[in-house]
Parts: C-alpha cells; sequence; structure tokens
C-alpha cells in the first residue's frame, strides 16, 4: 500500500503566500467572516487589565473591538503582509508567528479570540492543548473554526471535472465537539451554525473564497493546470438557486475557559 507524505512546512508556506496575495483586499471581501465575529463577541467578557491574543487576526478586522473589552491586544498571523495592512490608529502588537509554534510563555494571556483561522491549524486538539497552556486561570478562548460541509456547492462543481479533491477536509461537527470536550478546559459553550454568501454569477462564488485566501488544498493534489474548457465546465456545474450561487460555511462556535 502506497502513502502520500505530506510536506507541513511547504504547505504552511503555501497557505502563507495565498494569504499574503489576499491581504489587500480581505476585509472588502470577507462577509461570512465579519457575520461569524460579531456573534462571537457576544460571548466576551472585558478584562481590565488582561491581555488578549487575537490569534489569526489577518489585517486585524477584529482589533478595534477587542480592544473595548482588554487594554492589551497581540494580533498574531501567519502572513507578514496581513499584519502590513493594519489601518493606522490600531493601537495592538503585531506578532508574525504560526499558530502551531506559540510563542509564548506558559500562564501569560487572559483570553484568545480567534475567527475563521483555527482550521488552518495542522493539529487542532494540539492547537488547543497549547492555548491551555499559555492562559492563565480563569483566561478564555473564545473561537470560530470552519466546519465540514463548508465549500461543498464548489466540492459539488469540481465534481463534475474530475476525481481530485480540491477542497480541504474539514473536522465534523462532532469531532468539533469532542475536541473541546475532551480538553482540561471548562467547556462555556459549543454550537454550530451555517453562513452563507450568494453570487449573481458562479465566477464570482469561486472568486470569494481565492479573495479571502481561503483556495489552499492542504493536502495531495493534482499540480496539472486547468484548461479554458475545464474552467468553463466547473462554471456550468456550480448548483444555483432561485437566490443565487451560494458560498456556503458551517462554523463552528466555542468558548472554553481555563
Amino acid at each position: 500500500m502506497s502513502a502520500v507524505v505530506i510536506n507541513t512546512q511547504k504547505l504552511k508556506a503555501q497557505t502563507q503566500l495565498k494569504f499574503s496575495n489576499a491581504a489587500a483586499n480581505y476585509a472588502h471581501n470577507a462577509q461570512v467572516q465579519q457575520q461569524s465575529s460579531q456573534q462571537l463577541f457576544e460571548f466576551v467578557q472585558s478584562h481590565p487589565t488582561g491581555i488578549c491574543l487575537d490569534l489569526g487576526s489577518g489585517p486585524g478586522v477584529n482589533c478595534d473591538m477587542l480592544r473595548t473589552y482588554f487594554p492589551h491586544v497581540i494580533a498574531m498571523d501567519l502572513s507578514f503582509n496581513m499584519l502590513s495592512t493594519f489601518e493606522q490608529g490600531i493601537e495592538v502588537t503585531r506578532c508574525c508567528a504560526d499558530m502551531d509554534s506559540l510563542p509564548f510563555q506558559s500562564s501569560s494571556l487572559e483570553a484568545v479570540f480567534s475567527n475563521f483561522a483555527s482550521q488552518w491549524s495542522s493539529d487542532f486538539s494540539s492547537l488547543i492543548n497549547e492555548l491551555y497552556r499559555v492562559l492563565k486561570p480563569g483566561g478564555r478562548v473564545y473561537l470560530t473554526n470552519v466546519l465540514s460541509g463548508s465549500l461543498d456547492e464548489i466540492r459539488m462543481a469540481w465534481q463534475a471535472i474530475d476525481s481530485e479533491p480540491h477542497i480541504n477536509e474539514f473536522l465534523s461537527v462532532e469531532h468539533f465537539y469532542a475536541i473541546a470536550e475532551q480538553s482540561a478546559f471548562n467547556v462555556k459553550h459549543l454550537d454550530h451554525q451555517v453562513h452563507q454568501q450568494y453570487f449573481v454569477r458562479p465566477i464570482d462564488a469561486l472568486r470569494s473564497i481565492k479573495a479571502i485566501g481561503a483556495n489552499t488544498k492542504l493536502s495531495h493534489a493534482s499540480s496539472g493546470l486547468m484548461g479554458k474548457q475545464q474552467y468553463q465546465n466547473l462554471l456550468q456545474a456550480y448548483p444555483a438557486t432561485d437566490r443565487g450561487c451560494a458560498v456556503s460555511y458551517h462554523v463552528g462556535y466555542m468558548v472554553l475557559e481555563k
């Protein structure tokens, strides 16, 4: 039996490049991410002296709001370009680092906020354990994760073209819940919801995930280039409804306390 060995560092570099290329227009295109962050903020508790880590901060779209809850915010992202696009006046500490190798001392943070980022971890369970390590007692994690069922419209369109996996494999809802419940944290909230964004044309739906850097396939895939006719076939295969061409995200919500 043969096996495919995935070079994690190479995949991380590919992900970093995709998000760096999307940095300039990320805030404008990340509409579903804005919806999920608004819901996640409903759980955030203020801390008058605390440090909050915005894990996978992107261009800092949540930092202003986080500063209303915490006096000190650390914006951390794998992409330096994302961090360099911060608007002037946002008073945060920026840190370019990998979430799978957190550069923080144990028991040094009061909170971790992470929206639409933790699905890029190579080991979500280990990430949760690391968040437990860096948080102080009583510290909280406020997190969303993209779950199985996300981007299914795009997956269905690709299935009409070839048998290659073109969409990332996401955690199931059950696995997402189990990781929280089996961690050392006290689980304060677990939930999952479906967020959808609609587009007039299939090409706009496909471009939407590229515009936010989310089109990296974190596994083995064909490296062949797509021809013009194949691309047209992909567009024709994209499922459409009366409302237009949907891009669906199944989003898991998690609030944990140390």
